[in-house]
């Protein structure tokens, strides 16, 4: 899906800035990406996010999120190290797409959608979206949904 830890967060874009929902799905998928060894701790993360049940139901729903984007990412998409204070621009687009899914707004949803993943995906990430949206709805999870400003093209490595 993705190559971690080589974009530098463009001025205004730090992980810190994000609200404490939204800090959580970019957690669990910096964790997810670094591999299998770090499923147990994800799962962990998730029943602590509420209770076991509730938090392993959510967590059945974010695995088909991460596998759309993983499987189906029309580009290589930038993440960085779960510890980086950083926020590459396709991590805040994948998590203004669940604050979208959480607010309803479908064009915003699809605008998104479109930016990450090849178009014959699009109905599969939207589908995976809400279903990972409303699952975090109910551990009290509530992203912000406030669009993030449009940062720089280009990257630097870091």
């Amino acid at each position: 899906m993705a190559e971690v830890g080589t974009m530098a967060a463009p001025h205004g874009r730090m992980a810190a800035d994000l609200n404490v929902a939204e800090q959580f799905v970019l957690w669990a998928l910096r964790t997810r990406l670094e591999g299998a060894a770090t499923r147990d701790r994800l799962e962990q993360g998730f029943r602590l996010a509420h209770d076991a049940v509730t938090g392993s139901a959510a967590r059945a729903t974010f695995e088909p999120w991460f596998e759309v984007l993983a499987t189906h990412c029309w580009r290589d998409l930038y993440l960085h190290r779960t510890p980086c204070p950083c926020l590459s621009g396709d991590e805040r687009a994948m998590v203004d797409l669940v604050a979208s899914a959480q607010a309803g707004d479908e064009a915003r949803l699809h605008r998104i959608a479109a930016t990450l993943v090849h178009p014959r995906a699009i109905g599969l990430l939207l589908s995976a979206s809400r279903s990972f949206a409303g699952a975090l709805c109910l551990l009290g999870l509530h992203l912000s949904g406030r669009e993030a400003p449009p940062g720089p093209g280009a990257a630097r490595l870091h």
